[in-house]
């Protein structure tokens, strides 16, 4: 008798080793994240100069199994002086995916721990820039003087970066410009441990506001990003080829480099238009794309191009050269009894480069016809910052 019931004890064995398996992954963090709960309090408080405070933090070795999950409840990261009622940033959860090899190192011997993948859901993030250049975003203390042992705390691993429903907003009063993102969502991924890498972005906004210089070029547009960016983390230097912007149902391929400094931003950007239908820049016109887009009859051709080229930074600004062709345009409501044609239209915006305040915005033609009554108009602007 004893062989038969052999097979069940061997069951009975392996279910309560199973058990006690998943009850000691369930107590070490119970014993643990308190200690970890620390570190990041002692971490923030030497490395920022702002105000951090969250509602609780908890470490999670069944979630994320075999790594471990580190989350973050409500963050919030509020400035001080200039801004000391400002929230520069808060969200709802923050969550880490460390290795969990790493977690037992910085138990044993204060080791870093490697992150591999970090994720916010519904972050909020308020950017502002004062005229004189004061922004509430250079929260960052000086470092200190770099030791072999700080060089290897330094030492992180990210594999994935999540955005759900994320709210961003840019007031910058310096350039006078302003810029609303409402609905991100974002999947970023790449190995972070290489100098050099691949990284591949999918991004979506359910509605991105701009306005530059007093003129809104953007409002409430829809915007999707597909793109594969090499990257080369020691010169901080990015370059994309043939990747894919979406307004509406505006479609722009991109190209160039993006190079990230202490306080500056290289530039050296081009995009175009591949389909020339008018409906595609007619969908960035609020008042049309909001009503009944789909039903609009349309015809005509576009051609929309540009270039930025230089430094931004607080006290730089990079040249650019935006043009925006229509010909033949025309667009009627199926249930209304006017149409639009013989819609034509010629604009560019240029600035040269050092300020904003050098931007010329010139619609040399514009041309419609409303049933029978023809509409003609150009304008031109300079300086639009003074």
């Amino acid at each position: 008798m004893a062989p038969t019931h052999l097979p069940k004890k061997i069951a009975v064995g392996l279910g309560i080793t199973v058990v006690a398996f998943i009850v000691v992954l369930a107590i070490i963090p119970l014993a643990f994240g308190s200690r970890i709960a620390e570190a990041l309090k002692t971490q923030i408080n030497k490395s920022t100069d702002a105000r951090v405070a969250w509602r609780d933090v908890g470490l999670s070795l069944l979630r994320g199994f075999p790594h471990a999950t580190l989350t973050v409840t409500d963050l919030a990261v509020s400035g001080v002086r200039t801004f000391e009622h400002d929230t520069l940033f808060a969200t709802r959860q923050l969550r880490f995916v460390l290795d969990v090899r790493s977690v037992i190192g910085y138990l044993r011997s204060g080791q870093p721990m490697v992150i591999r993948e970090l994720s916010f859901d519904q972050p909020v993030v308020k950017l502002r820039r004062l005229a004189d250049g004061t922004s509430n975003w250079n929260i960052t203390k000086p470092a200190p003087p770099s030791s072999s042992a700080s060089q290897r705390a330094m030492s992180v691993t990210l594999r994935q970066f999540r955005i759900a429903h994320g709210v961003v907003t840019l007031d910058d009063r310096q350039s006078n410009l302003a810029i609303a993102v409402k609905g991100l969502d974002e999947s970023l991924s790449g190995d972070f441990a290489k100098q050099t890498l691949v990284v591949s972005t999918r991004t979506h906004a359910d509605s991105v506001s701009a306005t530059f210089a007093g003129i809104p070029y953007l409002k409430n547009v829809s915007l999707d990003l597909t793109a594969n960016v090499n990257a080369d983390l020691r010169t901080h230097r990015f370059a994309f080829a043939n990747d894919t912007l979406r307004l509406n149902r505006l479609h722009l391929d991109l190209g160039g480099t993006v190079t990230a400094g202490d306080s500056l931003l290289g530039l050296d950007v081009a995009f175009a238009a591949p389909n020339t239908q008018f409906a595609s820049i007619l969908s960035l016109v609020p008042a049309i794309y909001a009503h009944d887009f789909d039903k609009l009859r349309t015809s005509g051709t576009i051609a929309v191009s540009g270039q930025v080229r230089g430094t931004y930074g607080p006290k730089h600004f990079p040249a650019l050269a935006v043009r925006a062709r229509v010909e033949n345009g025309a667009f009627k409501y199926p249930d209304l009894p006017l149409g639009v044609t013989d819609v034509g239209l010629e604009l560019a915006l240029d600035n040269p480069g050092g300020d904003a305040d050098n931007t010329v915005v010139d619609l040399k033609r514009f041309h419609a016809t409303l049933g029978k009554w023809p509409i003609d108009a150009s304008l031109l602007v300079r300086s639009p910052v003074s």
